[in-house]
């Protein structure tokens, strides 16, 4: 897919999503939208980083790579994360990491020098294409690992949240939300356009 279907998609998905909205219809809101949030995000907590586990075609990453100085995306399926590289190998501030984020976002952390990240938790199992790992919705276990930085996680936004206790595997809101209160006390949580997001106190002031 080129540039400017890929641009054309992006509009026509932000403008479903703001008529969605309006009529208090948006359950699950298009990339684009997601973004925003992620931009957004960056400026309120002075974010240089962003780390994204879930890359699947890349494009969040590409248009994270125009406000970001560095993004670290991981992806779990071998084709994916081929085919990922192939599409952003211009953006030279974007490294695709094949891998499980488990086992990758630590390395991220110690191998890497940035002073802020904003972390986009989407690597889950969510049909044929998307691998599954032997955790299909890990993002209990990924906060568990990203509670050892929390001086350079600035803020972490967990995706898809409606398929929390719904989707085989996933851990019910109850867990995910009991365990985001539980690991990040010091941040403030909020829900909202199928999100979780929790931003450090001292970053949001």
């Amino acid at each position: 897919m080129n540039k400017p279907s890929r641009r054309w998609q992006a509009a026509a998905g932000y403008v479903s999503d703001l008529y969605r909205f309006a009529r208090a219809r948006l359950e699950n809101p298009h990339s684009y939208l997601k973004f925003l949030r992620l931009n957004e995000l960056r400026k309120k907590v002075n974010a240089d980083a962003c780390i994204e586990t879930g890359t699947y075609l890349g494009v969040t990453s590409y248009r994270c790579s125009f406000v970001f100085q560095l993004v670290y995306t991981i992806e779990l399926e071998p084709e994916l994360a081929h085919a990922a590289k192939r599409f952003l190998k211009r953006r030279r501030n974007v490294q695709v990491i094949r891998g499980d984020a488990l086992q990758e976002l630590g390395k991220i952390f110690e191998n890497n020098q940035f002073a802020r990240a904003v972390v986009f938790l989407d690597g889950h199992h969510t049909g044929p294409q998307t691998a599954c790992g032997e955790i299909p919705e890990p993002a209990l276990e990924e906060l568990d690992v990203l509670k050892n930085y929390k001086t350079r996680v600035a803020a972490i936004v967990i995706d898809d949240f409606r398929n929390f206790g719904e989707e085989k595997g996933f851990p019910r809101k109850s867990q995910l939300l009991q365990t985001a209160e539980q690991l990040f006390p010091e941040y403030r949580l909020s829900v909202s356009l199928d999100q979780v997001c929790l931003v450090a106190s001292s970053a949001s002031e």
